[in-house]
């Protein structure tokens, strides 16, 4: 028995030393586990702090302990691409990569780095790669369609592009260069559909607006139009393109007042001497009522172009509502704008109209019969009938005065039954 007790305590004193042993092999590995740990965590946090050259310390005392950390070579090319040195970034990935085979962030962010350097085959390589070996990360195709989108290749651009839009990608570029395939191809209400996706993922993407606003234009959808400027001027800061852009399309709104706030910045600010200009803030005021504002406007766009027929028949129009001392000078410039476009049905009318009013019946029924050669107009018809009638031509008279009726023209429908008796 006594034997028997003493081979028991010698197996478990040799069980004791094993053990003894075993840990004392292990301890350096889990000491030094802990190390490699320990510098990797403070490396993450200098790293995050934007103490770039300080975490890249700690990442190579981790990697001189065990080269096969991939995490430490990955976040030590996050760094030097902060610190803008780049070729060391994609050494640094190669290690990551050659560390995890299938690591994919590494693939991916060299991929990009390559494309940066000019590298494009390397970077399509590594797109390639992820994309064989995990089939679902979007942002390789996000970046690989750019890659062929910003290389007008749309054709290898769309399977890219529809495949991360298919995977719900969360990145508002991928939209914005789908959308811009959609407007080469004329299919404008598919790239309005991506350019809202687009600007929903990202509200300040400024090329979305700068994309978007043509096509509202386009569609004369000027008031969406306008408001897509706004937004890219609100981020961008302002332009004298985008200024005169949206005040051209107030014009076509005919919102007199706004289109003359935008024509003044150009004019004040950016110091345009384009006829065209004066000459649309110049209608603004004169539709505003502010017809000496006009007048000054119209003749700044004569200084500027003398062969201006709209010019000269604007501030025609204008003198006539300043005062009865300016007709002669409207007469004038309703002469000229004649001369310069013969066929300016509008400056024959108002001509004819002060003939009329100042009892040139013959000379009124010259202008109006010039005008209806070149518009079909019920006021023209009764300005011509009456003219007729006062010179007792009362079956000419009479016949103008029924087509104007027939188009409509209130006083031509009054006048008729005792005119044409």
């Amino acid at each position: 028995m006594n034997r028997n007790l003493h081979r028991k305590e010698l197996l478990n004193q040799k069980q004791a030393f094993v053990l003894i042993i075993f840990g004392m092999l292990l301890i350096p590995n889990i000491v030094r586990a802990q190390t490699v740990n320990f510098y990797y965590d403070q490396g993450v946090s200098k790293m995050k702090s934007g103490q770039y050259e300080n975490a890249i310390k700690e990442f190579q005392r981790v990697v001189k302990k065990d080269p096969y950390y991939w995490d430490a070579f990955y976040d030590m090319a996050c760094c030097n691409v902060k610190l803008n040195k780049k070729e060391l970034a994609i050494k640094n990935l190669d290690d990551a990569i050659k560390a995890k085979e299938d690591y994919y962030d590494a693939y991916f962010l060299r991929a990009r780095l390559n494309y940066e350097a000019g590298n494009s085959r390397d970077a399509l390589k590594d797109y390639q790669t992820v994309l064989e070996k995990k089939p679902g990360y979007i942002l390789a195709y996000d970046r690989r369609g750019e890659m062929y989108f910003k290389a007008d290749d749309y054709k290898k651009a769309l399977p890219d592009l529809d495949k991360a839009i298919e995977l719900e990608t969360k990145n508002a570029n991928t939209y914005l260069y789908r959308a811009e395939i959609y407007i080469g191809e004329e299919a404008e209400d598919q790239a309005l559909k991506m350019l809202g996706k687009a600007l929903k993922l990202n509200p300040e993407l400024v090329r979305a607006y700068t994309v978007r606003y043509p096509v509202y234009e386009r569609k004369e959808e000027y008031k969406k139009a306008i408001a897509d400027i706004g937004k890219i001027m609100q981020i961008s800061g302002y332009d004298e393109v985008l200024i005169l852009k949206r005040a051209e399309m107030y014009y076509i709104l005919e919102n007199w007042k706004m289109a003359a706030k935008d024509f003044n910045t150009i004019i004040s600010k950016y110091k345009s001497r384009e006829s065209d200009v004066y000459y649309k803030r110049g209608v603004c005021y004169s539709r505003d009522g502010q017809y000496a504002l006009a007048v000054k406007d119209f003749s700044k766009a004569l200084m500027y172009n003398r062969e201006d027929y709209a010019s000269y028949y604007e501030r025609a129009v204008a003198y006539t509502n300043i005062s009865k001392s300016k007709y002669q000078m409207a007469m004038r410039d309703f002469t000229k704008a004649i001369e310069l476009k013969n066929d300016c049905h509008q400056a024959y009318y108002q001509r004819g109209v002060f003939y009329y009013k100042t009892g040139k019946f013959k000379d009124a029924v010259d202008d109006f019969s010039s005008a209806l050669k070149y518009a079909q107009n019920a006021d023209y018809y009764y300005y011509r009938g009456a003219s007729y009638y006062e010179l007792s031509r009362k079956q000419e008279a009479c016949a103008d005065l029924k087509k104007a009726s027939s188009m409509g023209h209130a006083k031509a429908k009054e006048q008729e039954p005792y005119m044409c008796y």
